[in-house]
């Protein structure tokens, strides 16, 4: 295969694997879990229990729109086949928390955050080896891909 076909391959990966990466994800598990201690220790307000699941329900419109049945078989987009299933469980715990907060429940949600991040990080580390992948290319030495957080800020790695 000539070189140029294989970087224009290469590029083509790592723009969809930015296509599905959901930038400020660990971020966000963080603070889902921030709203969860506050919720137990601070007081019952609601206002920590509906920022999470309002974040609970964007995680589920932003792994809707992944067409999975086209990644089958692609390792790079393992991890998000792996948060798509953990996903119903964070749900499940953030409720289990939030109908009856007890240390137990934040250590069960907590213990599914840091998983789901742990995840995560596999699918940003696929992100990375793709855009170095591209790079390795003396041609494509500044390739970069824009990204745009849940903030609608701009990122470009």
């Amino acid at each position: 295969m000539p070189i140029d076909d294989n970087l224009e391959e290469q590029k083509t990966l790592a723009l969809e694997i930015g296509q599905y990466y959901c930038k400020g994800f660990g971020n966000t598990l963080h603070g889902m879990l921030g709203n969860a201690e506050a919720y137990m220790r601070l007081g019952k307000d609601d206002q920590w229990r509906s920022m999470s699941f309002r974040w609970l329900d964007q995680f589920d419109e932003f792994y809707s729109k992944i067409p999975f049945e086209y990644l089958h078989g692609r390792e790079e987009f393992y991890p998000l086949f792996v948060i798509q299933r953990l996903l119903p469980i964070l749900r499940a715990e953030n409720e289990r928390h939030y109908s009856a907060p007890t240390d137990s429940t934040m250590q069960r949600l907590g213990s599914i955050c840091v998983s789901i991040a742990d995840v995560g990080r596999l699918y940003d580390e696929s992100l990375h080896k793709a855009i170095n992948d591209v790079r390795a290319h003396p041609e494509a030495k500044e390739f970069r891909i824009r990204l745009v957080d849940d903030s609608n800020r701009e990122w470009y790695f």
